[in-house]
């Protein structure tokens, strides 16, 4: 793939920081599991939870009014409807499920998507993205080997403010995120892995600082072969059950 097209900089900037608040806001309300006829939080509360002036949350519950997600009453913006992205996740799952999707179908497509998506970002980063980034590398962090990065690889997506490729990289995030544990592990291998995770990690985050597409896009490739080669060798080669809720 030579060429997904991620935003620039100019007249249209405080537009995408619109709809970029819009989705942080939607997901925060699938988040905190609200309902339909369920309150948001006030707009002075959204500011200063999201570090927005009320002009621009004001016009980022409007996007998320005329996608039909909210309704405006008396008492300020109540849920319309949950989440329309989760539910057609959810659907999405159980058409895969039944097709027999494979951890080789799902880095097929994340090896065509995601280190071309690492190259164009490469120099575009603010440093505050880039320190949101590197949290999910954090020594503490007791996730599945498989699991440490994955919120890293959505959050890189989402500054792509391409929404089918959020939902393309999320969605197939939450499949991994839903793996079933294979019966037994291979010996040693998770600790390698790990370790192989952060390295190739550390080198994606220095070539996205330093602008370096090349090597950001040779090492979200190189992790994400071995991450393939890490999944199929623990035995969860068929995803025979998983569930996106």
């Amino acid at each position: 793939m030579s060429d997904i097209r991620v935003s620039g900089t100019g007249p249209a900037a405080p537009r995408r920081r619109v709809i970029r608040l819009a989705r942080e806001i939607g997901t925060l309300i699938a988040g905190a599991g609200l309902a339909s006829g369920d309150g948001l939080p006030s707009q002075a509360a959204l500011a200063r939870r999201f570090g927005a002036t009320r002009g621009t949350i004001r016009a980022a519950l409007e996007v998320l009014e005329d996608a039909g997600l909210l309704r405006r009453d008396a008492g300020g913006h109540v849920v319309r409807h949950p989440d329309p992205v989760r539910q057609a996740r959810a659907t999405l799952a159980v058409h895969f499920r039944l097709g027999g999707l494979s951890v080789s179908d799902i880095y097929e497509m994340r090896c065509l998507l995601e280190p071309e998506i690492a190259a164009q970002l490469a120099g575009r980063l603010s440093d505050e993205v880039l320190e949101e980034m590197s949290q999910f590398l954090r020594s503490d962090r007791t996730e599945a080997p498989h699991l440490i990065a994955l919120g890293l690889h959505v959050r890189l997506a989402r500054e792509a403010e391409n929404p089918l490729l959020v939902f393309l990289i999320d969605f197939l995030a939450q499949i991994l995120t839903d793996l079933p544990d294979a019966d037994g592990a291979v010996a040693g291998a998770e600790e390698t892995f790990r370790h192989q995770t952060r390295i190739y990690h550390l080198r994606l985050l220095a070539a996205l600082r330093n602008g370096h597409a090349a090597g950001a896009r040779r090492a979200m490739l190189d992790h994400l072969e071995s991450a393939q080669h890490f999944l199929e060798a623990r035995g969860s080669g068929l995803l025979s059950r998983y569930v996106a809720e």
